[in-house]
């Protein structure tokens, strides 16, 4: 075996004929067909099983590949960061804006005075 290869093959031709690899009982000259493992029908391995991904991500098969994106609410490498849910600013009449995950919070001269779910 000169390489290895794990994926799915249609339509394979060698000077411009068609290479019958799933039929070993239909002969062609000048080829010799060798299968190994080859299988029909075409299923990717499951890479998202073992939950590749970090708590705050989850996993995204993409063909025997996975990416993680964030969960809502957090952001950047490893999805470690939440958030700012106060970069927007969507206090009033000089309140302070609190983060707290996905929820911000309005404060004016030390009470409470309202609430803004992201």
């Amino acid at each position: 075996m000169i390489g290895y290869f794990k994926g799915c093959l249609r339509d394979i031709q060698l000077n411009n004929n068609r290479v019958h690899f799933l039929d070993p009982d239909e002969p062609q000259a000048g080829i010799s067909v060798t299968r190994v493992a080859v299988v029909t029908g075409c299923i990717p391995d499951n890479v998202c099983d073992v939950n590749p991904c970090p708590a705050n991500a989850y996993c995204l098969d993409v063909w025997n590949a996975y990416e993680c994106p964030c969960l809502a609410g957090w952001q950047g490498e490893g999805c470690t960061q939440s958030v700012d849910d106060c970069s927007n600013h969507r206090c009033v009449n000089g309140a302070t804006c609190l983060d707290i995950f996905q929820v911000l919070l309005c404060w004016v001269d030390h009470f409470l005075s309202g609430i803004i779910k992201g």
